[in-house]
């Protein structure tokens, strides 16, 4: 029979872990200096065609992120997942307490912009969409507004099928009052948090936690970071290395 090789305990576990998935890790600018945050997984998440972000989607983010302590409720939440659409950035704007009802709770409204590398996935939960353009040079924006009850209403964002090397921009507005739908203006607030009102939640292995890095709308009513994708390791190049310092049996059968 041919050549069979045989790999000691610890080189075929070192093997299993190098070529298993690995978390990615971003790197965000804007909160005083560089904070890196972690992929985790939760399974459910998108899966369907862009810019369509379900509420059972956005539910099963919150319900996760509440699961391991975090109160999206009243904040601004950046996350990191691996999704059913890759890997993807995505924005909590509070929290959806009562799916689609609308219970008649006070308006809030929050202006946002973002900017993305590519050809990427935008998804969106809000009841006025977005604005999507495509600039020259592989550059996409989002530009628009949110508008929620804050009394039980939540919205959401993301940039999906993200890559290492890739680079997005973020930025909120407070805003004081919107257009009716008859034409008129109306007194709105962000809802929110006045102090730590934007959060990010990082993967450790076993839950999400918060970064102790946190920001708050600045005196003329803004915030902004920006954010890149860092490289992987190479999987196949660290499993060569552990193996150079392991045993490998070979084994010949007549």
């Amino acid at each position: 029979m041919k050549n069979g090789i045989i790999l000691s305990v610890g080189a075929a576990a070192l093997l299993a872990s190098a070529g298993a998935a690995q978390a990615a890790t971003a790197s965000i600018d804007g909160l005083g200096g560089e904070v890196q945050i972690v992929s985790g997984v939760i399974d459910g998440v998108f899966g369907t065609s862009s810019p369509d972000m379900s509420p059972s989607a956005l539910a099963n983010i919150h319900g996760t992120l509440m699961d391991d302590g975090i109160e999206t409720n009243g904040k601004v939440t950046s996350v990191f997942l691996e999704t059913d659409n890759g890997l993807a950035w995505v924005i909590l704007v509070d929290k959806q307490l009562f799916g689609d009802d609308d219970r008649g709770g006070p308006a809030a409204s929050l202006l946002f912009a973002s900017t993305a590398d590519g050809d990427k996935d935008p998804f969106i939960n809000d009841d006025e969409e977005m604005e999507i353009a495509v600039f020259g040079g592989g550059l996409q924006a989002a530009n628009g507004q949110f508008n929620w009850n804050s009394d039980g209403e939540g919205d959401g964002f993301a940039w999906a099928g993200l890559e290492p090397g890739d680079f997005m921009t973020f930025q909120f507005e407070e805003i004081k009052s919107i257009t009716t739908q008859r034409g008129g203006t109306a007194p709105t607030s962000p809802g929110l948090d006045s102090t730590d009102t934007f959060q990010f939640a990082s993967w450790t292995g076993d839950s999400f936690e918060l970064m102790p890095d946190m920001g708050s709308f600045s005196i003329d009513n803004q915030f902004a970071y920006s954010v890149t994708i860092l490289p992987l390791p190479q999987p196949a190049m660290l499993g060569l290395a552990g193996l150079a310092g392991l045993g490998v049996i070979r084994r010949r059968k007549a």
